[in-house]
């Protein structure tokens, strides 16, 4: 029974990708746009600078048709605005940096990863909320509130 629920999970958001395509659309609607605190990323050298810029450096790996990584993107857009003072915020698009993304060595979406000095200290796959997302960095580094 947990099979049949899956494939016709798979089936709904399959179609609903190709109807979106077939309409003349390559993009998912957008939960919101990204933040003006957000840095869009798309080789390993500006990666680089703005993790030698920063102590603590959230990388928000996603993909425009990717409808979690649209439901995480507001999560990640308010930690940018909020917490400016203490983390930068990064994003990846997949489509557009496939040499950073093999490098980061991605291949789940949506995929968070947590620099603290330049060193990765941590790797989500998973969904979260504002406050799943607020506690899990503060397992490495200081936050307001």
């Amino acid at each position: 029974m947990k099979h049949r629920k899956g494939l016709v999970l798979f089936a709904v958001i399959a179609l609903g990708v190709i109807s979106l395509y077939s309409s003349g659309s390559s993009k998912l609607p957008q939960s919101s746009s990204n933040s003006k605190n957000v840095v869009l990323v798309n080789t390993n050298e500006k990666l680089a600078e703005v993790v030698q810029q920063n102590k603590l450096v959230l990388v928000d790996v996603y993909a425009d048709w990717c409808p979690l990584c649209q439901e995480l993107s507001p999560h990640v857009n308010k930690l940018a605005d909020e917490q400016l003072s203490y983390i930068k915020v990064v994003k990846v698009n997949v489509d557009e940096a496939n040499k950073l993304v093999n490098a980061l060595k991605v291949d789940k979406l949506p995929t968070l990863l947590l620099l603290k000095e330049g060193e990765q200290v941590s790797r989500s796959n998973e969904m979260m909320t504002y406050g799943q997302l607020l506690a899990w960095i503060q397992k490495y580094g200081k936050l307001k509130g």
